[in-house]
């Protein structure tokens, strides 16, 4: 999967099993079945690496996402990959 414009011309080509809707310029997809977030340039900010994420509140009062690799959680900031608590 990948992501159009209102025009229905790709601006991120198709590279991912899933691809979340876009919030506040940030969306969570799939690579090779894990996964991670990438903002509106395509760009991956938090590593596709985990089994699950969770933004931990409306997307724009706060930077950070609940990652879970089996069952280890961690705390990352989603606009720079920074880990603030490892899972």
């Amino acid at each position: 999967m990948g992501y159009i414009n209102a025009k229905g011309k790709y601006v991120i080509q198709p590279q991912f099993q899933a691809a979340a809707p876009f919030e506040q310029g940030y969306a969570i997809v799939s690579l090779n079945y894990e996964l991670g977030v990438i903002n509106k340039l395509g760009k991956i900010t938090v590593p596709c690496a985990y089994s699950d994420i969770k933004f931990l509140t409306p997307v724009g009062d706060s930077d950070f996402v609940l990652v879970s690799k089996g069952m280890l959680r961690g705390l990352m900031n989603y606009t720079n990959g920074k880990q603030i608590h490892p899972p």
